[in-house]
């Protein structure tokens, strides 16, 4: 077993339950075709993202490996702006596939993240566990105020649907010294 009942270094569905979900939206705050929500968890090493998106048919998944054009797909965006340095973009499609970078169309960087992912019904569940030091660039501290930001690419509705188009939109917190949910 993995942190707080947990598996394969992913938090337990109890301590997903607690954090708060915050639903995704349109330009204009209008409701996407297809519904998502995420939620964010931390510990002094890691950041947890799990997204849960809806689909009403199979999605697009043309890139089938890493630091492919996974953009293009059914995917989520994970921008993360440690408290000093460049932002990270991380983007998962529904495949499982993974790119990520320094900045957008930035340098292909692996942050050393790991994926996991279950469908429930018609929700695709993904689980990100992005590891904080490759991201505040190792030696630079990782104490202090981290922004994020998140997306979902949708192809087959022409949809980009997230929790605002700036940073303050997004979602500004500080690791956890132990696992714990972000508010």
């Amino acid at each position: 077993a993995g942190r707080d009942g947990g598996t394969d270094a992913f938090p337990s569905e109890k301590t997903w339950a607690a954090a708060p979900a915050r639903a995704f939206y349109l330009k204009g705050r209008k409701a996407p075709a297809e519904g998502t929500t995420v939620r964010l968890v931390a510990d002094a090493s890691n950041w947890f993202v799990r997204v849960e998106a809806d689909y009403d048919g199979e999605p697009v998944c043309k890139a089938i490996e890493r630091d492919g054009e996974v953009w293009k797909d059914d995917a989520v965006e994970i921008f993360v702006k440690p408290p000093e340095g460049e932002y990270a973009q991380v983007i998962v499609n529904a495949k499982g596939e993974i790119f990520d970078t320094l900045g957008v169309g930035g340098e292909a960087f692996d942050y050393g993240g790991e994926v996991r992912q279950a469908w429930r019904d018609t929700t695709l569940v993904t689980d990100v566990r992005l590891p904080v030091a490759p991201i505040a660039g190792g030696d630079k501290g990782t104490d202090g105020t981290w922004q994020f930001r998140f997306a979902r690419d949708n192809p087959r509705k022409n949809e980009w649907s997230d929790l605002g188009s700036e940073w303050r939109d997004g979602v500004e917190v500080a690791p956890a010294r132990a696992l714990s949910t972000v508010q």
